[in-house]
């Protein structure tokens, strides 16, 4: 319509983000829910993998075991994954976001909560629940 402005896909840098490294790596965080596994959110990784070919993804895997832990331990083990991924990446991190299903969304909450994800509050990009 006229007179209505979209804004760019690119955020007005001229490449669509994810596909430049010069900042750091872009971190997607996938958090499945109650009674799931890593394999829940694969096909909107692969999605978002073909759309933004440069950034990393992490399936969460570290309560597959035991969805009926309390929040905070639910919570402290995703933040334990999360950082230890993080420990591994070749680059550095520029962003950080988190996409979760149904309880996967309150677990990234409480994972966010966490002292040892404190250091990565100034990389938080984008929380989908």
């Amino acid at each position: 319509a006229e007179g209505v402005r979209r804004r760019s896909e690119d955020g007005g840098g001229g490449r669509p983000r994810g596909t430049s490294l010069d900042d750091g790596v872009h971190l997607v965080v996938f958090v499945h829910g109650f009674q799931g596994n890593q394999f829940d959110l694969r096909m909107l990784k692969n999605h978002l993998a073909d759309r933004f070919p440069l950034s990393e993804m992490l399936l969460s895997a570290a309560n597959e075991k035991d969805t009926y832990a309390d929040m905070q331990t639910l919570g402290s083990n995703l933040a334990v994954e999360v950082d230890a991924y993080i420990g591994r990446m070749v680059l550095p991190l520029a962003r950080l976001s988190f996409i979760g299903h149904s309880l996967g969304g309150v677990i990234a909450r409480a994972c966010l909560a966490h002292p040892v994800m404190q250091r990565y509050h100034s990389k938080l990009f984008t929380y989908c629940s």
